[in-house]
């Protein structure tokens, strides 16, 4: 399949994955790990936005209510353990 815009779509796709994994790496070199995790889980909301925008495909509620399950837990988490 050959889409008008698909190249630059990947191609944009790939850079904003190089820079969020370098910016990930910087947020886990000057903080704590525990700090730093909750914000990794926001991945499966910017996929499925991703998705969205450049797919078509319509995510289901239960992805966004599962990310966001995830996401308190693994805060909750977080602060319990930096009380420690």
């Amino acid at each position: 399949m050959n889409h008008k815009y698909g190249n630059q779509a990947t191609n944009f796709s790939s850079l904003l994955g190089s820079v969020g994994h370098w910016f990930l790496t910087e947020a886990f070199r000057l903080a704590d790990m525990s700090a730093t995790q909750p914000v990794k889980f926001l991945d499966l909301v910017w996929a499925s936005l991703m998705g969205w925008l450049v797919f078509s495909e319509e995510p289901a509620l239960t992805t966004y209510a599962g990310a966001l399950v995830i996401f308190l837990a693994t805060t909750w988490i977080a602060r319990r353990e930096a009380r420690r």
